[in-house]
């Protein structure tokens, strides 16, 4: 053992206090205890750096979780349960709550069962966690019974216990079990705090109970948990979403008044509401009330917005809100880009919505099903169907399928353009690729028929319809009954009509026109007219244009009488006659076929008439968008695994094909094999297509090996590779880094005689570079070139990067000269990597000089390549030039963003320019650039370190009071702050508060707070803490435990110290340089050299190189050890070792020397340091004068003093004692002080 050296047996009194304790939290098991000697020389094998298992799980939990795979769980979970010992509960705990982050429920349940059958019981942590991932996985019955262990443990359940269950509850729409819960709760004892009325209010109002989750809410406010922001912004939102607007306001205002702030969250849904409900101004007031209370519109607000002034036809203020949050600094996304898509379409601004869409993709939002179908109903709109088709067909080259709305548009559009021949053919083509049509689009589809003169097919489509399970609306029956009416088959479209009620169809409106229409057109206008008043019994109000076809058919039998009649009745209900009803009575009259006064009396009437745009049957026809409602044109196909299992039980050639077309977002690998199943054992075989479409998307989820697996299966069935597929493998094998295989599968598309295409070697090419083969990348495009395959700026823009990883920047900027000689123009994605990489490596100069270029060149730049340089040129201190750049990058019209701003904020603030960095934010905020949370936590970052506290505060309650939410980030910069002032309260406050937001403390904050307790010497409270921050489930960096090993060795608390230094290797974390360091500086000083000297051994024999902080602190523990002499050996063999003295070890080493009476060689050694170019400091001049005047050898001092004078140093307190207490013995005379001062 290097520093614990104590019995091997424990304390009897301690274990009996300790091990029942670590048994009852699962720590330890009975059947695992060891000896105390098994731990330390555990302890001792981890630091003589011998890799364990042990030692590499506790790695990956420290580095996190995100997106891991089963596979590797499952590996972590065994390497952990082989383990001895055995890891703690701590650690399975963190595990379970990793996996669980990943949604990967029942594998956490699989793992928490395999747990127990190891022996490792259970605590409150670990059973909370399973309950859930029932509730996640709603299965709140199986949650139920965790409770019930829970219980059967002897554990109390907690609030967390109890809240996660109501959540599971709420999820599953089971509120009123939710509540009897609370009851129940608060029954057992435990206070039912915000977050469980916040999660039954939420799903009441989930369920459409708007009224019952306000008297909720009003019970809530009479118990002592009182409700917060987020409580009351989804009872507003959910009134808002009712109509209900007075009472959201009513709601907003009691909020306000009790004192709970609103937040954006709570605006968006009011802003919304009030344009919703056409009550513009209101909604204008809000949102002006929003930015007057310095609450920042996020792009929820500008899209709600949009949204509404699109739907209402204000297409020109949607784009005056786009332009706004462009201004403000609000990032569009994709519904935002959707939403003016449409509305340009909507009134025929193809062009314009064409540009919307490039601006989408040069911004990174990628359009998605929802914007081209709004481009085809556009197109379709305007008679551009052709147009409409070639984008159609192009879905595929954009990883888009079609749904049954993309089709229903197309249907429509070659309907109307008179090619129903086309729509029916779509219609085919959309039943083959497995979109199931729905009602809507079967109307569509007979409408077009009918309209074009086939009856006969509509009708057997219908038929077919009348058999199958499909419910038919009166939207359906409509339309053949009109079809019918059109060809002469009233008699048949009467019969359809009287059947109605039989088929639990309610006519309507256009039913009964269409219907009235018909039997005018047969002659029955005394049958038109019962079935008028018919109507009427029935509850369905004549509209104009069942008025306008009766009155045009008695105007063509002559009966001017029943077409007064009808006429006064229509203006009575307040409609007019309509153009053709008009034109038919002036034809009347200059045929003449009326008497003079009646010509006159019907002219004077006619005149009277609003004219209206309906015509003949026609009148009565749908609009052109009424087949395809707006609501739909959002809506989205969501794959969801219960949906998906269903499924495989019906058509299965249906089955996989709908499943395709959803997008298997996130699906799971016993998902996907089930899918794949059902695919080779639907006869006929898909094609190779359907199987590429699923290895395609089963690959984005990054789940390689399976889509691996999946081919050779596919191999095995008879289904040949295409090259689509082994592209698909190559890429797979790529980023798996396996090579090897990619390149085999390359072999295989030149055997099979493809050809091999520019993706196939981008694909390689990108598998190199990620494995770090960047050479061998750029010999690939050499290959690629001789094989006359053209590379693209994807190729070039993918080595690029590449080579600018590897610090590579000359090969970067030679390969892309040579790529411009061979015709490949460089873009701006092209640079971005390499002024990326010259920025980081310091090289700014260089940077800059490329900007000039990419300027001359003519290359598209935007403000994302010159904040780059900026923010370089900041963080060099260099502040003139980037805000000289920063000017020339505004006159060449590329407007500043708030990261340009940041960069420059801090960089004038970091360099102490204020007034300069104030005057940048007062800037920023006239021109209407919003400082977000970077430019608020750069400010305050500078301040804390400039020792400006007060002000850092003062910025904080600034951006509460805008409405920016602070992040980790803000709270550790100002807990790092008031540690620094030693106003450790403060910092604890701070923390709380930080809690209170929602904010995780992260690893750094917790040592911020370590450190100010350490450096304050309140050691036991950083231990404390310490201990607190294990149980959150973070895990102690070397940071964490170099500050408290600092702590304890100042404190003289050594043995803690070595303690802490045992169990910092024994859990993985690696000492660095500094922990040596502080640990070797604490033994020193404590009198232990031969532990120090042993440690250095240690740091030897772990390949851990020494630097000159280390043999400082060693020389000067020898010296203090009265071992001058091996201090000597050790200083004189340092160049040998390649390490140079520094001003420290020199001044350590002289004070040995003075200390051992050897003032010659200390006066030497000070002429030896000064030719080594190392100037003497005040500590090393002082050492040497008071050496000197211990010896009483004045004249040296005398000489020492003044030419300590002459460098700018002045004597310090020790060398003033020392000289006052010898002119007090008479030794000096007072001229020594004067000339000392």
């Amino acid at each position: 053992m290097l520093f614990y050296r104590k019995s091997t047996t424990l304390n009897l009194k301690a274990s009996r206090s300790v091990l029942p304790h670590l048994l009852e939290t699962g720590t330890l098991r009975t059947d695992s205890l060891c000896s105390f000697s098994t731990f330390l020389s555990c302890c001792k094998r981890d630091f003589s750096g011998i890799t364990d298992v042990k030692v590499c799980f506790r790695e990956r939990l420290r580095n996190g979780l995100v997106n891991i795979k089963k596979d590797d769980v499952v590996a972590l979970f065994r390497s952990m349960i082989r383990s001895n010992p055995l890891p703690t509960l701590i650690d399975f705990s963190r595990l379970f709550s990793g996996i669980a982050k990943t949604k990967q429920y029942d594998l956490v349940l699989n793992l928490c069962k395999q747990m127990e059958l190891n022996g490792i019981a259970h605590n409150t942590y670990t059973l909370n966690i399973m309950i859930n991932c029932f509730c996640r996985s709603c299965k709140t019955c199986l949650a139920y019974s965790v409770l019930g262990k829970v219980m059967k443990l002897g554990f109390s359940p907690d609030t967390t216990t109890y809240n996660t269950l109501i959540n599971g509850l709420c999820l599953e729409g089971k509120v009123s079990e939710a509540v009897g819960l609370v009851n129940k709760m608060v029954e057992s004892g435990c206070q039912a705090d915000t977050v469980t009325f916040g999660s039954i209010v939420n799903g009441i109002c989930k369920s459409g109970d708007t009224s019952l989750a306000l008297d909720f809410l009003r019970k809530m406010e009479e118990s002592d948990v009182k409700a917060d922001v987020v409580t009351y912004s989804t009872v507003i939102d959910s009134l808002c979403r009712d109509g209900c607007m007075d009472d959201a306001v009513n709601l907003l205002n009691e909020m306000e008044t009790k004192g709970i702030r609103s937040s954006v969250v709570t605006y968006n849904s009011l802003v919304g509401g009030f344009c919703k409900a056409g009550r513009w101004d209101e909604g204008a007031k809000v949102l002006k009330d929003m930015i007057r209370r310095k609450m920042v519109p996020n792009v929820v607000t500008f899209n709600v917005l949009i949204d509404v002034c699109v739907k209402a036809g204000r297409l020109e203020k949607a784009k005056e809100f786009y332009e706004e949050m462009i201004t403000r600094g609000v990032s569009p996304n994709t519904i935002t880009y959707n939403s003016l898509v449409d509305g340009f379409c909507m009134q025929n601004r193809l062009g314009e919505a064409n540009k919307m869409l490039d601006v989408m993709v040069g911004s990174n939002c990628s359009p998605d099903l929802v914007t081209f179908n709004s481009l085809l109903k556009g197109y379709c709109k305007v008679k551009r169907v052709d147009e409409a088709m070639k984008l159609f067909r192009e879905f595929p080259e954009r990883g888009l399928v079609a749904n049954e709305v993309t089709y229903s548009i197309l249907v429509q559009g070659f309907c109307q353009s008179g090619k129903v021949k086309i729509a029916e053919e779509l219609f085919q083509e959309m039943v083959s690729c497995g979109v199931v049509p729905d009602a809507m689009t079967y109307g569509i589809l007979l409408d077009g028929l009918c309209e074009n003169g086939r009856l006969e097919k509509a009708l057997e489509i219908f038929e077919d319809l009348q058999e199958s399970k499909m419910e038919l609306d009166v939207v359906m029956y409509t339309i053949m009954i009109e079809g019918m009416c059109k060809s002469g088959k009233v008699d048949d479209a009467w019969t359809l009509f009287c059947s109605l009620g039989l088929n639990g169809v309610k006519a309507n409106v256009k039913t009964y026109t269409v219907m009235i229409w018909g039997l005018c057109k047969k002659g029955s206008l005394s049958e038109a007219n019962t079935l008028l008043r018919k109507m009427e019994e029935d509850g369905n109000a004549p509209n104009d244009c069942t008025y306008n076809t009766l009155v045009r058919a008695y105007l063509r039998d002559c009966d001017l009488a029943k077409s007064a009649e009808l006429i006064e009745e229509m203006k009575s209900c307040g409609f007019s006659a309509d153009a053709s009803t008009v034109k038919m009575v002036m034809d009347i009259a200059l045929k003449k076929r009326l008497r003079d006064d009646d010509v006159d009396d019907s002219e004077s009437e006619c005149q009277s008439f609003e004219i209206c745009s309906a015509s003949s049957p026609g009148d009565c026809r749908y609009p052109e968008n009424f087949f395809v409602p707006q609501h739909l044109t959002s809506s989205r196909v969501s794959f969801a695994n219960e949906a998906f299992l269903a499924g495989l039980t019906s058509d299965r050639n249906l089955c996989y094909r709908e499943t395709l077309r959803s997008g298997l977002v996130d699906i799971k690998k016993d998902d996907a094999v089930a899918l794949f199943q059902s695919m080779v054992r639907s006869r006929p075989l898909p094609t190779v297509i359907d199987f590429n479409r699923l290895f395609g998307l089963v690959a984005k989820t990054k789940q390689y090996d399976l889509v691996l697996a999946l081919c050779k299966q596919m191999e095995l069935q008879g289904i040949a590779y295409d090259l689509y597929t082994l592209n698909i493998m190559i890429n797979c094998f790529c980023r798996r880094r396996k090579l090897g295989f990619a390149f085999s599968a390359m072999g295989k598309i030149l055997k099979l005689g493809y050809e091999p295409s520019t993706i196939t070697f981008s694909t390689l090419i990108n598998g190199l570079s990620l494995v770090g083969k960047v050479s061998e990348a750029v010999e690939l495009v050499d290959r690629m070139v001789e094989m006359k395959v053209i590379p693209n700026i994807i190729t070039l823009n993918t080595i690029v990067n590449g080579l600018c990883l590897q610090d590579r920047l000359s090969e970067a900027m030679a390969l892309i000269d040579r790529m411009m000689a061979n015709g490949c123009q460089p873009d701006g994605f092209t640079y971005g990597p390499v002024l990326n990489r010259m920025c980081k490596s310091g090289n700014t100069s260089s940077a800059l000089d490329l900007l000039r270029k990419m300027e001359s060149g003519k290359i598209k730049l935007d403000a994302a390549k010159y904040n780059v340089i900026i923010d370089s040129l900041c963080k060099d201190g260099s502040l003139d030039d980037a805000f000289s750049l920063f000017n020339q990058m505004e006159m060449k019209g590329i407007r500043a963003d708030v990261t340009t701003y940041t960069s420059l904020i801090g960089g004038f603030c970091s360099a102490g320019r204020w007034d300069d960095g104030a005057q940048l934010l007062r800037d920023m905020i006239r021109r209407g650039i919003t400082p977000n949370v970077v430019t608020f936590n750069a400010l305050i970052d500078s301040f804390v370190k400039e020792g400006k506290l007060s002000e850092a505060k003062e910025l904080y309650n600034e951006m509460i009071t805008r409405g920016i939410d602070p992040n980790t980030i803000t709270y550790s910069s100002l807990i790092y702050g008031l540690c620094y002032e030693k106003r450790l309260d403060e910092a604890n406050q701070m923390l709380d508060l930080m809690v209170s937001k929602g904010w995780d403390p992260d690893i750094w904050t917790y040592n911020i707070l370590i450190n100010g307790y350490c450096k304050a010497k309140l050691v036991d409270d950083g231990m404390r803490l310490f201990r607190k921050m294990s149980l959150r489930g973070l895990v102690a960096d070397t940071v964490t435990y170099s500050s408290l090993i600092q702590g304890f060795c100042q404190s003289g608390k050594l043995n803690v110290a070595k303690e802490l230094f045992q169990e910092m290797v024994s859990q993985g974390a690696h000492p660095d340089i500094v922990t040596y360091s502080i640990l070797m500086d604490g033994l020193c000083d404590n009198g232990e050299l031969e532990e120090a000297l042993e440690v250095l051994e240690k740091m030897h024999k772990c390949k851990i190189d020494p630097d000159i902080s280390i043999y400082s602190i060693i020389i000067h523990g020898m010296c203090n050890a009265s071992k001058v002499d091996d201090a000597w050996e050790l200083f004189r063999s340092l160049p040998l070792k390649g390490v140079k003295p520094n001003v420290k070890t020199f001044t350590v080493m002289i004070s040995g020397l003075c200390k051992k009476g050897s003032l010659p060689e200390a006066n030497m050694l000070l002429r030896k340091m000064e030719e080594d170019g190392i100037a003497p400091n005040d500590c090393t001049y002082n050492t040497l004068i008071r050496a000197h005047l211990r010896g009483s050898d004045i004249s040296t001092s005398v000489e020492l003093i003044e030419e300590m004078k002459r460098c700018g140093f002045s004597a310090d307190a020790s060398t003033v004692k020392i000289v006052m207490d010898l002119l007090s013995s008479g030794e000096l005379d007072k001229s020594f002080l004067d000339m000392l001062s």
